[in-house]
């Protein structure tokens, strides 16, 4: 899903940051400088609307700039600051946290890493490639498809 998502910005003068509300989301985050606190709105913004979407839970309309900036004043009377509109692609977004590495722990013989050692062989790429080939059969077996193909089209 692709939407836009109004987010207010404000200094922070006691942090030399900036401070980050999304009104309608009730997303409240913080970063050093302008662009990381735009960043930071994009990714909380995508996260908690992917997990609505994820559980099949209604997203929010997103409101209008008019409609945020009053909900801004009138729960935090607060008026100095920047009202924007922050992009998000939740289809995109998780994409990404699909193809994130995470860290798995194998124990191979000490002559084998040796070997692995002296060719300069990457555990990781061969244990992925060893793991997507098997999948891959598992799922012929199943008849779900090949995994490989669907590394292809990301």
């Amino acid at each position: 899903m692709k939407e836009a998502y109004p987010v207010f910005l404000t200094e922070d003068t006691k942090e030399n940051g900036f401070l980050v509300y999304v009104p309608g989301l009730e997303i409240h985050t913080e970063a050093a400088d302008l662009y990381d606190a735009i960043q930071m709105a994009r990714d909380a913004i995508s996260l908690k609307v992917a997990d609505l979407e994820l559980d099949e839970k209604g997203l929010p309309t997103p409101m209008t700039y008019e409609e945020g900036f009053a909900k801004v004043s009138k729960e935090y009377g607060c008026l100095e600051g920047i009202m924007t509109y922050v992009d998000i692609n939740t289809e995109s977004y998780l994409s990404r946290l699909k193809n994130k590495s995470v860290r798995k722990n194998c124990s191979i013989p000490v002559w084998m890493d040796d070997e692995v050692k002296k060719y300069g062989i990457s555990c990781s790429k061969v244990l992925q490639n060893a793991l997507a080939m098997k999948i891959a059969e598992e799922r012929e077996k199943d008849n779900i498809g090949d995994i490989r193909n669907e590394n292809k089209k990301r």
